[in-house]
């Protein structure tokens, strides 16, 4: 077992977690330990191949790939002692003390600090969570697993999509798969306004004449080994579906 001592624990390597690592050193803290469960830093940004990045901080307009590089260059610069491939399984805390327990392929980590900072990102909410109906098969992903597959393993998700969510995210996808190849035959949107910004509707969707479906809601998922289709239905101003406006896409 490896035993550490350190003033600050960070588990998570992304943008958030290296930023709280590299901001705690420059602050004068000397024993600062950085914990993520991939092989390399960077958590999100190496997937989001758009630029967007570091026009705060660097005043460049960068991708999330040359963002990523730019911090893990930086807090490689530092003495933070960046533990890669580890994933944290017990957390205990008293008044003055917090453990963290992380194993690895090198074995089990230990690690003792004084304050914890929590940066492990985010969980993408499932269709189930979103109450989309109907059976799981293949073809049905978060943004997040298509967005991987793409820019990490060069594996385009399907040639017809479907989008469900108008917010940035879900409108700079369209534009992703759209770019790669695909059609994609909607976005859907429960609201009666786009969730994301105005711009992102122009340029994902309406520079690729991809069809924006307001107040629309799936609710019902078909296939067997693979999507084959998806029903849509409108909705009224309670957001309640309308009965007799179901359609097949």
């Amino acid at each position: 077992m490896r035993r550490i001592d350190a003033e600050l624990v960070v588990i998570g390597g992304g943008p958030a977690g290296m930023a709280a690592a590299i901001r705690a050193w420059e602050l004068g803290l000397k024993k600062v330990v950085l914990i993520d469960k991939e092989p390399t830093l960077g958590g999100i940004l190496p997937q989001c191949i758009h630029p967007g990045f570091g026009i705060h901080v660097y005043g460049e307009d960068l991708t999330g790939p040359e963002m990523s590089e730019r911090l893990a260059e930086r807090i490689l610069s530092t003495g933070v002692d960046v533990v890669l491939e580890a994933s944290v399984i017990q957390f205990e805390s008293s008044y003055d003390e917090k453990t963290v327990v992380a194993v690895s392929p090198r074995g089990v980590i230990k690690a003792r600090a004084k304050a914890l900072v929590y940066a492990a990102g985010a969980r993408e909410r499932t269709a189930f969570e979103i109450g989309i109906v109907g059976s799981r098969p293949a073809g049905v992903y978060t943004a997040g697993e298509a967005q991987a597959l793409m820019d990490l393993y060069g594996v385009m998700p399907g040639k017809r999509v479907l989008i469900v969510g108008s917010g940035d995210v879900g409108l700079i996808m369209a534009r992703r798969v759209a770019l790669e190849g695909a059609r994609v035959v909607g976005v859907v949107e429960l609201m009666p306004y786009p969730g994301g910004l105005e711009r992102n509707v122009v340029q994902c969707l309406e520079d690729f004449n991809i069809p924006l479906m307001l107040r629309h809601v799936v609710v019902e998922v078909r296939g067997s080994r693979r999507v084959e289709e998806a029903v849509v239905a409108r909705v009224g101003e309670d957001l309640n579906t309308i009965p007799g406006s179901e359609r097949v896409i």
